[in-house]
């Protein structure tokens, strides 16, 4: 057996349900199945979901054997559903979603960049007053926008009374590969480190480390 890959993988036939899998806002709906068995109750309290949505969701999941009901807990009326993934582990081809395609990532990319937003606009407005855009150029002559109060220009969330929020973004990070290679470990070890931990407060983290491509001028 592959590293990583379960003898129990589920390769996907269907084009319907490929899609669906691919479907970052639907595997909102369907990830609390996987692996586990769970009611349309309990998940819809996990994720923050109207029972009546999830219900029509999971009428879909059943069509399309991506979910199958494993037991029933009786209870006076009709009995609660206890529903499951039809596998623990999913493998769609290729020929039927390409991760690769552009169409593919930008849905992702899309899907997880809003969520990052409503997250940082919501985090900043509860946090700060007087709030507006600074538009200038910094010392090394950049145009720069930043979201902050009038009398801050950038706000400093490593304060100790503000929420725990950053926002690192470079276009222009220049390293040797030994360098870049030091960063990966040490951005994988960071992240295996806290995301062991088990708190009290759901966070968002993203970190990306990529070879800018040849030429790319992007924000210049």
């Amino acid at each position: 057996m592959e590293d990583g890959i379960q003898s129990s993988t589920q390769t996907i036939t269907d084009f319907q349900a490929a899609q669906c899998l691919s479907d970052p806002k639907q595997l909102v709906y369907f990830s609390p199945f996987i692996a586990r068995d769970l009611s349309i109750g309990e998940a819809a309290a996990e994720i923050g979901c109207p029972l009546s949505v999830l219900y029509g969701k999971v009428q879909r999941f059943l069509e399309l054997d991506l979910l199958k009901v494993v037991g029933e807990i009786p209870r006076k009326g009709r009995a609660i559903k206890m529903y499951r993934s039809s596998a623990d582990h999913f493998f769609v081809p290729r020929n039927l979603v390409n991760p690769l395609e552009g169409k593919a990532i930008q849905k992702w990319d899309d899907f997880w960049t809003l969520q990052f937003q409503q997250a940082i606009v919501r985090v900043i407005e509860s946090a700060l007053e007087h709030l507006g855009s600074h538009i200038f150029r910094d010392q090394a002559g950049i145009l720069t926008l930043n979201v902050g109060p009038i009398s801050q220009i950038s706000p400093d969330f490593r304060s100790p009374d503000l929420p725990a929020l950053a926002t690192l973004l470079s276009d222009d990070l220049r390293l040797d590969f030994a360098q870049a290679k030091a960063l990966q470990a040490e951005l994988y070890a960071l992240f295996e480190k806290y995301q062991s931990i088990r708190g009290g407060q759901r966070y968002l983290l993203r970190l990306n480390l990529v070879p800018a491509l040849e030429g790319s001028d992007l924000l210049r």
